[in-house]
């Protein structure tokens, strides 16, 4: 008997925190409807460039941004090991607890083996 009655304790509670969810919803719709909408968006015209030296100082940014997606490429890890000093250089590096990859100086200040 103890049983049921927690659990219509317990089903009432739920209904009236439901029913306090629903309330505060219809509590912000209300709020929702008071602001007015915005006007329609109205197609903008293009802004006129200020001076032709403007003009031509875009058209060559963006030519040199289309330039560089053109040459871009990615780089490998041999290529950027390239432009680093030896002691940067990504390794192997055999630790007592297994293997992992570091900087070769790291490597050597852990007291590890590195490998190429």
């Amino acid at each position: 008997m103890l049983r049921i009655r927690r659990i219509l304790i317990g089903v009432a509670a739920c209904a009236h925190l439901g029913c306090y969810a629903i309330d505060e919803l219809d509590k912000g719709w209300e709020k929702m409807n008071k602001i007015p909408s915005p006007p329609p968006a109205e197609t903008a015209e293009p802004v006129p460039y200020e001076s032709a030296e403007a003009e031509r100082t875009l058209a060559h940014q963006r030519a040199q941004s289309k330039q560089w997606w053109k040459d871009s490429r990615t780089l490998s890890a041999k290529d950027l090991n390239a432009q680093k000093a030896p002691e940067d250089k990504i390794v192997s590096c055999d630790l007592d607890g297994g293997s992992q990859f570091m900087q070769r100086a790291d490597c050597l200040a852990r007291g590890g083996t590195p490998k190429n």
